[in-house]
């Protein structure tokens, strides 16, 4: 085939039976979780239809999302009566989808027969969780007649229980051996490399551009990835950066209090901004997702991240003096000029009763700075927050956009993280609060960086 032989966009039928996840294969290839309407109920889609991936800009794959296969028993049975009229098997599909009488008892067959004709390759979804029945075997050999390449695509692999092997042994008794293990909803885009690269074994004469697209696909896939990277590093450079002032000098003996008040409320709209800005890097909604066992409201994690049980459901060690008392749902230092006196809290004015600052600060240090101080994270608080950052973007990161439950970010791995090197880095940060320094800020961040792509599998 020459290059005017070969004509874009390449047409790929999703077909298979209902409820399989066809829409959830094209929605999860498209980074799009709006195309299409997914349900448990069978037959869910009644017509095809269509999304197109670009390379460049030029469209160069053309998925058709056909209605699930619902009769596949009779189906076999009427075409093997023309079959036997001497037809080939294409010629045989041919004839059945001609002939208007066949359009009351299989209008959604008809539908996806006449795609597959049309097509360059035939994805094949299959359940996994379902065991092999005669019915999927039927329709295999439907789907065969057209002549076109199928790649059995295995679906829901991830589940416990499939019948991945035993799917496996069937299809190589068929003679498929070119398929592809592609969960939808536990996304893998090293799957998405091999779905791709089964392309170029059955589409030869495409391989050099299939072989660039793929290349492009996962250039892609590295910079969004280190878009949502990098905007959480900004954010915990940004909220490690907060300070508050509190001036004692007023007859207000509520400063302190309402100063807690705006660095918390300060933290947690920028939290909120954060959380939008992924959810809008990859195109995922805030329904999509539970944060550690705890709900999002209106944009927002409903369990506080202040309350003393955020930090326990993210395995931060709450048992140093660091972390005890009322500097658990606080999450203040206190600081002056800028310069952290260590992790100091609120802890008096939060409860009630006064401020013990001659006890931990001394006299000479307080005359110094009489009248005056400011507030900002303490070291809990900032490792809370980088623990749900990086459980955002590894959770997010390996979820299907046809992912139907809301994912639930648990605090089994978080506990397992090293958080030395960021915390050390974060110290310096509050300094710049009072002197911006450019280029270290630069450096910060590239360490931030490259702490969230060691912590977030790939």
């Amino acid at each position: 085939m020459t290059n005017k032989e070969i004509s874009l966009p390449i047409i790929l039928s999703v077909v298979g039976h209902t409820n399989t996840g066809k829409t959830s294969l094209v929605r999860t290839l498209m980074r799009n979780c709006d195309f299409g309407e997914i349900d448990n109920r069978a037959g869910t889609t009644r017509h095809v239809e269509s999304a197109q991936i670009f390379l460049g800009d030029k469209a160069f794959l053309e998925l058709r999302d056909t209605p699930g296969l619902e009769d596949s028993v009779a189906l076999a049975e009427r075409l093997q009566a023309l079959t036997s009229a001497h037809l080939s098997g294409r010629d045989t599909l041919l004839t059945f989808v001609k002939d208007s009488a066949n359009k009351k008892e299989f209008d959604q067959e008809l539908k996806v027969l006449n795609q597959i004709l049309i097509s360059d390759i035939i994805l094949y979804v299959i359940d996994c969780r379902e065991p092999v029945l005669e019915k999927y075997l039927f329709e295999l050999r439907c789907l065969s007649m057209a002549a076109k390449p199928i790649i059995p695509v295995l679906n829901f692999i991830e589940k416990s229980g499939n019948h991945k092997t035993e799917w496996r042994k069937t299809l190589a008794d068929f003679n498929f051996h070119s398929l592809v293990e592609f969960d939808t909803v536990a996304f893998s885009f090293d799957a998405e490399k091999r779905l791709y690269r089964k392309f170029q074994t059955v589409l030869e004469p495409y391989y050099a551009l299939l072989e660039t697209f793929i290349q492009q696909r996962e250039e892609d896939w590295l910079a969004l990835r280190h878009a949502c990277i990098q905007c959480s590093s900004e954010f915990m450079l940004a909220v490690s950066k907060i300070q508050v002032t509190v001036d004692t000098t007023t007859a207000d003996k509520n400063a302190e209090v309402e100063a807690s008040a705006r660095l918390q409320n300060t933290v947690r709209v920028k939290e909120k901004e954060q959380l939008g800005r992924i959810l809008q890097l990859l195109q995922f909604s805030a329904d999509d997702i539970q944060y550690a066992n705890v709900p999002i409201k209106d944009g927002r994690w409903t369990l506080d991240l202040f309350a003393p049980e955020a930090l326990k459901k993210f395995g931060i060690d709450t048992a140093s003096a660091a972390a005890t008392g009322a500097a658990i749902g606080v999450g203040v230092d206190v600081m002056l000029a800028g310069l952290s006196l260590g992790t100091a809290t609120l802890a008096g004015a939060i409860l009630g009763s006064s401020w013990s600052t001659g006890k931990r600060f001394g006299k000479q240090l307080l005359a110094r700075y009489r009248g005056q101080y400011v507030i900002g994270l303490d070291q809990p608080t900032i490792t809370l927050l980088l623990a749900r950052q990086a459980h955002l973007l590894d959770a997010l990161f390996h979820r299907g956009h046809a992912a139907q439950q809301q994912l639930m970010l648990g605090d089994d791995k978080v506990t397992k993280l090293d958080y030395s090197e960021p915390l050390q880095v974060l110290k310096k940060v509050q300094n710049l609060a009072v002197s911006d320094d450019e280029e270290l800020e630069a450096d910060i961040t590239q360490v931030l960086n490259n702490w969230f792509t060691t912590v977030i599998s790939a």
